[in-house]
């Protein structure tokens, strides 16, 4: 018998696979239509909330750096509607007229500074004529306010007097009343009862000035202090440029 023999062939050349096809599949509108609401959808979802975001963010930030502004009262504002609710009090207290018709006016006028009118009794007796001269704030301290207050008193001998006027008030939000009856100090009283020997100014008769100078001397002096706590006109006539102050005491 013989015996077939195969047939080996070699081939080194690769082998070429057949190209497939690419099919497009085709989106059917009804689902371009879907795609594009939730594209839509999606879009008007997330845009506000982007922008809700960035806002809180920088809200935050704004609150972080910018520090909280407190509102401070200022007191002079305060002192200066004390001082001229004082003030206006002081010149009723011390306003008191001749007439005595005139005088139950002012009364009435001055019982509107009170919170609560004190009972004052005059047994039907009419008060000194009196007219304020000046008044200067000394001290506010616990709710008393204390002034300085110069006023001539009588009909045809005046007398002119300085004390200290304690006033006690009350009050809130600016608005003000006297809650008592005021109270008057000498102004001796503030004067100090020893002073340390160290402290006094010795002054030494050792200059040059004449007696005859001298006498002169305080002559003019005695007349320029008296022009300038009393006369503007008179003080014109002895100095140049210097303003009286009416109403202190030489």
């Amino acid at each position: 018998m013989e015996t077939k023999k195969k047939k080996i062939s070699f081939n080194f050349l690769p082998v070429r696979k057949k190209k497939e096809k690419l099919e497009v599949k085709m989106i059917s509108q009804k689902r371009m239509d879907s795609y594009f609401l939730f594209g839509l959808m999606a879009i008007l979802v997330i845009v506000p909330l982007v922008l809700y975001l960035g806002i809180s963010n920088s809200i935050r930030k704004d609150e972080i750096v910018t520090p909280i502004a407190v509102e401070q009262v200022k007191t002079d504002d305060v002192d200066y509607r004390l001082h001229a609710f004082l003030e206006s009090y002081i010149l009723a207290y011390f306003s008191v007229s001749e007439d005595t018709t005139k005088q139950l006016e002012q009364a009435e006028e001055l019982a509107k500074f009170y919170n609560s009118e004190p009972e004052v009794r005059t047994q039907g007796q009419s008060k000194l004529p009196t007219t304020l001269v000046q008044s200067k704030l000394m001290e506010i301290k616990d709710n008393i306010a204390v002034y300085r207050v110069t006023y001539e008193t009588g009909s045809d001998n005046k007398q002119r007097v300085t004390v200290l006027f304690g006033v006690p008030y009350g009050g809130k939000d600016g608005q003000y009343y006297v809650s008592g009856l005021p109270f008057f100090q000498a102004v001796n009283d503030l004067k100090a009862r020893e002073v340390s020997k160290e402290a006094v100014l010795v002054l030494a008769d050792a200059d040059d000035v004449t007696d005859e100078d001298r006498e002169t001397l305080t002559s003019f002096i005695n007349l320029f202090f008296n022009n300038y706590t009393t006369s503007q006109e008179n003080l014109d006539v002895i100095s140049k440029g210097v303003k009286s102050v009416n109403g202190e005491i030489f």
